[in-house]
C-alpha cells in the first residue's frame, strides 16, 4: 500500500477555478491531474475556508490516488512531491531537517494535513 501525501507550493493564488457545470470531484480530479500529471479517483469533502480576495471560498478535499508519477505543471505549482508521515509530522512541529513546513493551522491545507496524520497514525 503506498501511504503517502502528495503536497505541493502553488506558484498562481488564483488557481484551481472549477469550471460552470463541473462537479466539486470532478474539477479536484482534473485539476491534479492537470498540476500534478498524478490521477486521482476518489475525493471527499473535507472542510471550507472563506478567502476575502475575490469574496471566495476555497474547498477543501482529500483525494486517493491511482499513480505515483508526478510531472508538474511549472506554470502553476513551484514544486509538488510526495511526503511520508514522518516527515509529515516534522513539518507540522517545524522540525523538518530541510526546513519544510505546511500553511498556519487556520488554513484549510493545515486541517487537511491533520486529518491525513490522524488516519494514517495505525498503517
Amino acid at each position: 500500500m503506498f501511504i503517502f501525501i502528495l503536497l505541493g507550493c502553488v506558484r498562481i493564488w488564483d488557481s484551481c477555478v472549477k469550471k460552470r457545470g463541473e462537479t466539486l470531484e470532478d474539477a479536484v480530479r482534473r485539476e491534479v491531474e492537470e498540476e500534478s500529471g498524478v490521477i486521482v479517483d476518489r475525493v471527499e469533502y473535507h472542510s471550507s475556508q472563506p478567502w476575502p480576495f475575490p469574496a471566495s471560498l476555497m474547498l477543501g478535499c482529500i483525494a486517493h490516488a491511482t499513480t505515483e508519477t508526478v510531472k508538474i505543471d511549472e506554470t502553476e505549482l513551484e514544486n509538488a512531491r510526495w511526503f511520508n508521515r514522518p516527515e509529515v509530522v516534522q513539518m507540522l512541529t517545524r522540525q523538518h531537517p530541510q526546513g519544510l513546513f505546511v500553511p498556519p493551522e487556520q488554513a484549510v491545507a493545515h486541517q487537511i494535513i491533520k486529518t491525513w496524520v490522524r488516519r494514517t497514525a495505525n498503517l
